[in-house]
């Protein structure tokens, strides 16, 4: 009797699926599609130009895609091409070193390049950023995609396993207890800011990485390390707030929050540096449980600054 296979078994994992995964089948997940052959027409790295460039994955666990870039040998058609992805479908950072193990970007420098690349995501959108490296806008660029659907759910066996633990917690009256180990995002970079020299800021402060913030749409936990640098007539404060409000333009109704610097034990609402040099690391394991998060900061006196915030967040 072939126990994995059964018709019965095939249905009741069917059902565990759905639990797990939610209503979810592959006609559910984009279909194929390119971009069409696109001038790139930025001197920095910008979305590829079309209307086909953002790639919403709706929750598909992989995707392959093909790179076409034209000869570039060239120099007045030679681009380069990047991967960046987003977690919310608003705010995209560059995943390429993620994603393809190198950070150099893909460039037609040598000749015609036509490639392919498989990942498996945990992100929710993926789009190809390009920019012209020399001459001017006439270098194209065409990307193919393909999501793929073969590993929308673990194993039959490994899904068994993972139930009969579900089904043991509830039993000993562990309701809504959360099994560990199912299917997990990539960890995601945020660059939120890395200049040096910042303009003396209102009182209201600049926000990042808007004043609408960041959603944490499908983030779990979130670190935010960096530096803060400030002269002798400056004064550079960082503060981190928070808001479940629906409508983070208008009516948000941001908090400001405590947080942990695992660089020196304490506990703070803010970071605040004068003349000095100032590191830190902070550690949220549960940000997820907010909706939108937004970084607040203001800069007082002259421009001698360094500022650097950078983020990583981690699918719950």
């Amino acid at each position: 009797m072939d126990l994995i296979g059964g018709p019965k078994l095939s249905k009741m994992f069917a059902t565990i699926r759905t639990a797990v995964y939610g209503i979810r089948t592959t006609r559910d997940f984009p279909a194929a599609g390119d971009t069409a052959s696109q001038t790139v027409v930025s001197a920095v790295y910008a979305i590829l130009p079309g209307a086909n460039s953002n790639f919403d994955l709706n929750g598909a666990p992989g995707i392959s895609m093909r790179v076409v870039l034209n000869d570039g040998t060239t120099a007045a058609n030679r681009i380069a091409v990047k991967f960046y992805g987003s977690v919310d479908g608003t705010n995209f950072v560059d995943v390429h070193e993620l994603l393809t193990g190198s950070p150099d970007p893909i460039v037609n420098d040598y000749g015609a390049v036509d490639k392919v690349y498989q990942f498996p995501l945990g992100i929710r959108n993926i789009a190809p950023y390009a920019m012209y490296t020399a001459g001017g806008a006439t270098g194209t660029c065409r990307v193919y995609w393909q999501p793929k659907f073969d590993t929308v759910a673990d194993s039959q066996s490994n899904l068994l396993k993972k139930f009969i633990d579900a089904c043991a917690d509830l039993s000993r009256g562990n309701v809504g207890a959360r099994v560990d180990n199912w299917p997990s995002n990539n960890i995601v970079p945020y660059n939120f800011f890395d200049n040096g020299g910042v303009a003396t800021g209102v009182t209201a402060g600049t926000y990042l990485p808007s004043s609408t913030g960041m959603s944490l749409a499908g983030i779990d936990s979130l670190s935010i390390t960096g530096d803060l640098t400030a002269g002798a007539a400056d004064t550079v404060t960082v503060t981190f707030e928070v808001c479940n409000d629906e409508d983070t333009a208008t009516t948000g109704n941001w908090k400001q929050i405590y947080f942990l610097n695992d660089l020196t034990g304490a506990t703070a609402n803010s970071l605040t540096v004068s003349n000095a040099d100032l590191d830190f690391a902070i550690p949220w394991r549960a940000i997820g449980t907010y909706a939108n998060i937004r970084i607040k900061l203001v800069v007082a006196g002259g421009l001698s600054n360094t500022i650097i915030i950078k983020g990583n967040g981690k699918g719950a």
